[in-house]
Order: C-alpha cells, then structure tokens, then sequence
C-alpha cells in the first residue's frame, strides 16, 4: 500500500523539522501539481517519488553517522565549505548532489578533513 502524498511529503517535513513549502522549494517541487495529485488521490510522479526517497535515505544515512536527529537536522541546514557554502539540504533535488552530500558524510564518518 502507498502512502498518500500529503503522508509522504508531511513525514519527511517533520523529520527535516521544516515546513512543507521549504521541503518543496529545496527539492524544486511544484507545489500546485502536488495538491492536484492530494486532490484527486493520485501518486506522486517518478521525479516527485524519487525525490522523496532520496532525502529520506539520505536522513537515514546523515542519522546512522551522527546518531542524533537533532545533530541530523542541524547539519543539513548548516553552509558546508565543501559544498561551496551551501547547506547540504539544498543539494538534495538532484541525484549528484545527494552524492556530494554523502561524499561529505562519508569523511565525517572516517575523520577525513574537507
């Protein structure tokens, strides 16, 4: 059974502790197609699901390193110099930035300076 959009959308707002119109924005989801797909019920396209999917792996990831949802939350929305001064959060609308991110990940977990 899928979960319904607003369920999807809703839960990983809450996990990221951020609104759902700042969810969208940062993964470049158009909101007006989102409450058309709320309204008549439909799923979410591939791009809208594949988003989803990405961030909530890439929570799951950021929280198996630093084992803490605060710590998680805090450090998506932190400017990272390694990622050009941006935060890692707004890096997670395409594929290769989720890699970038998780680039970053992987030397916090291993104590590699970047």
């Amino acid at each position: 059974m899928s979960r319904s959009v607003p369920a999807v959308i809703d839960l990983i707002s809450k996990k990221l502790d951020t609104s759902v119109d700042s969810l969208l924005r940062e993964l470049k989801l158009p909101r007006g197609a989102l409450k058309s797909r709320q309204a008549s019920g439909t799923k979410l396209s591939t791009l809208e699901a594949e988003r989803m999917v990405r961030v909530a792996r890439l929570f799951k990831r950021a929280l198996d390193v630093f084992e803490d949802e605060e710590d998680v939350r805090s450090w998506l929305k932190q400017p990272l110099r390694a990622l050009g001064g941006k935060t890692p959060v707004s890096y997670l609308d395409i594929g290769p930035g989720c890699e970038l991110v998780d680039d970053e990940l992987k030397r916090i977990e291993y104590g590699v300076p970047s």
